[in-house]
């Protein structure tokens, strides 16, 4: 399995001549520009580096920070970091070396220097491939066949040969009653069509009779409907009918008429009578005793009573013209009345 090795450097010329040195000792490269995209990339990929080599001087968080925070980690810190610096001093290795880094790289890097780096790493144990025994492994498989596989294939196959079986006696069955039915209906064929004849042939007959019947009724009604309405049309008896009903309802009404005039004469008559005779006298006689006592007072009054005859004549004119004068309105109020009732 290839090697990885995680490089961390701001300049893109320092990682790619690095990579290139790594690459030559058969590792893939991871490059990354910044101590925080390092320990993001740490955090978040499965496949951790076999090796980190860290650059001191970046913008942002520097190589010794991001080497610290990688070994309080406790699932990165068995990966060793290499410091790459250009300062390789006692002082700036002590301080590496307390950070945590296992070595420290001078810039640009020397070969010689970088494969001895290289060569303290843990080797990898190659996996030897294991001899398989060809002959145990199929008797296994040919076990695990006659135990799980083999008693399923035999249900399946007893299965399907019970359901064929059942589906040939079905059909076998099937194939002696059609053919035990066409015998019977062959020996039964022409009794039975004579039956069906004779009973439509009755049906029918039925059928007909009834038809007819209904067909004559239809008939007859229709006749009959005609001849009233040519009787009627030939007798015009609406006209005769309208005749006789004007001239006994005229008769009828002028007997009706001098009926009620006559009646109607005879109750106004009376009435008017009784109701002026009534009212003539309560208002004739007070206006006739006033007249006679107006006379009868100038008489009194006069010393001559010679003139007694011509004031009595003069009275009874009066009374005359008076009495005239009422029944000539009293006729008049009965013509109105008997006008006003007709």
């Amino acid at each position: 399995m290839q090697r990885i090795a995680l490089v961390v450097d701001d300049s893109r010329v320092a990682r790619m001549t690095l990579g290139k040195l790594l690459i030559a000792n058969e590792f893939d490269i991871v490059e990354q520009a910044s101590g925080e995209d390092a320990l993001a990339y740490l955090q978040s990929n499965e496949n951790k580096p076999d090796i980190i080599f860290m650059d001191v001087m970046m913008g942002g968080m520097d190589g010794l920070t991001a080497t610290q925070h990688i070994k309080a980690n406790s699932a990165l810190s068995e990966i060793p970091v290499i410091i790459c610096t250009g300062n390789d001093s006692e002082a700036d290795r002590e301080q590496a070396f307390a950070k945590g880094a296992t070595a420290v790289l001078s810039k640009p890097p020397a070969v010689d220097a970088l494969a001895e780096i290289i060569s303290t790493l843990p080797q990898q144990q190659e996996v030897q491939p294991s001899v398989v025994d060809e002959g145990a492994l199929l008797t296994k498989i040919v076990a695990t066949v006659e135990q799980t596989v083999l008693p399923k294939i035999l249900q399946d196959v007893r299965n399907v040969a019970e359901d064929i079986s059942r589906q040939i006696a079905a059909d076998t069955a099937e194939k002696m009653v059609l053919e035990h039915v066409k015998l019977a209906l062959d020996s039964q064929a022409p009794a039975l069509k004579e039956q069906v004849m004779v009973q439509v042939k009755q049906t029918t007959e039925e059928l007909a009779q009834q038809v007819s019947k209904r067909a004559a009724r239809e008939v007859v009604g229709q006749i009959a409907d005609q001849a009233v309405q040519r009787a009627v049309a030939e007798m015009d008896f609406s006209a005769q009918v309208l005749e006789s009903l004007s001239t006994t309802g005229t008769t009828w009404l002028n007997h009706q008429e001098r009926q009620l005039q006559s009646k109607l004469e005879q109750t106004i008559s009376g009435s008017i009578n009784q109701y002026l005779e009534s009212t003539l006298t309560s208002t004739v006689a007070p206006i006739v005793t006033d007249l006679v006592n107006k006379q009868l007072a100038q008489q009194a009054v006069s010393k001559d009573g010679d003139n007694d005859e011509e004031i009595i004549k003069q009275l009874s004119k009066k009374v005359s013209l008076f009495s005239g004068i009422v029944i000539g309105l009293t006729v008049a109020v009965i013509a109105i009345g008997a006008m006003v009732l007709l």
